[in-house]
């Protein structure tokens, strides 16, 4: 039971520490803390929330297979000098 009290102990040290870093931050850009999520979405290339889910749904995708045929064909269309064999297909 100690090792559980110890993680909860962490927890609530970290959500209080996130708390102070939000207001703090809310501070710095002279806006009320509900609208720093607004504030850094104005940050992202689509100017919108994006989140850590997404990003890493993004990535998987286009790391996996899923885009093979896209690959395919820009391959193709890419200088021979510029593709990865170095000569064209």
């Amino acid at each position: 039971m100690p090792a559980d009290d110890a993680a909860q102990k962490q927890l609530e040290v970290e959500e209080m520490s996130a708390e102070l870093r939000r207001a703090e931050a809310a501070a710095v850009y002279g806006l009320p803390e509900e609208d720093l999520g607004a504030c850094y979405a104005t940050r992202t290339l689509p100017k919108r929330k994006v989140l850590p889910g997404q990003v890493a749904n993004r990535v998987t995708a286009i790391a996996s297979d899923e885009f093979s045929l896209t690959l395919a064909c820009s391959s193709r269309l890419m200088p021979a000098a510029s593709h990865p064999g170095g000569r064209s297909r």
